[in-house]
């Protein structure tokens, strides 16, 4: 049975976190309290997900390119995900 999929609210001026779903409120608030950004398995570790198994890897940088291509996060260089510049405490205080 196939299990429907997510989506993710674009990012636009005055839209709060609260839209994404809870994966996408963690994945954040983590950011938001992270030094720098963070890559897909820091990011898997940080959410309590086991790091060496590379299915739950792929789906934590799944989640972090799926918020990049809406706008809630940048990929700064390849890999290594951040909040936005402009706006990045309003992104995770909602």
């Amino acid at each position: 049975m196939a299990v429907p999929r997510r989506t993710v609210t674009r990012k636009e001026d005055g839209v709060p976190v609260d839209v994404l779903g809870a994966d996408y409120r963690r994945i954040m608030t983590v950011l938001g309290e992270a030094d720098g950004g963070l890559t897909a398995r820091q990011m898997a570790v940080a959410l309590g997900w086991d790091s060496s198994v590379a299915s739950r890897v792929e789906g934590a940088r799944g989640n972090l390119k799926r918020l990049v291509e809406r706008g809630w996060l940048v990929e700064e260089r390849p890999g290594r995900f951040t909040l936005p510049a402009s706006g990045s405490a309003d992104a995770v205080a909602a």
